[in-house]
């Protein structure tokens, strides 16, 4: 799976998601990567595993939104 998610807003420090795996209904495991804009660098990783109910209330509330692979500014792109 290759999905990207984002916290929303535009701050200096900002929260991308990697989705990993989803299990039915009932969990999603995400890497949760913090990234400073102002530095350009990761400053941490974490795997987290979360109930399926609450990554959904937060897509559904815009908390985070998906965004495409090449809008990850610490991937890179050949």
């Amino acid at each position: 799976m290759d999905e990207w998610y984002k916290d929303f807003g535009h701050r200096p420090i900002v929260r991308y998601y990697k989705l990993l795996r989803l299990d039915g209904e009932k969990s999603v495991e995400i890497e949760q990567f913090t990234f400073d804009r102002l530095r350009r660098r990761i400053t941490s990783t974490e795997v987290r595993t979360i109930p399926f109910k609450a990554w959904v209330d937060a897509i559904a509330a815009n908390s985070v939104h998906e965004i495409p692979e090449a809008e990850v500014p610490f991937l890179f792109h050949f």
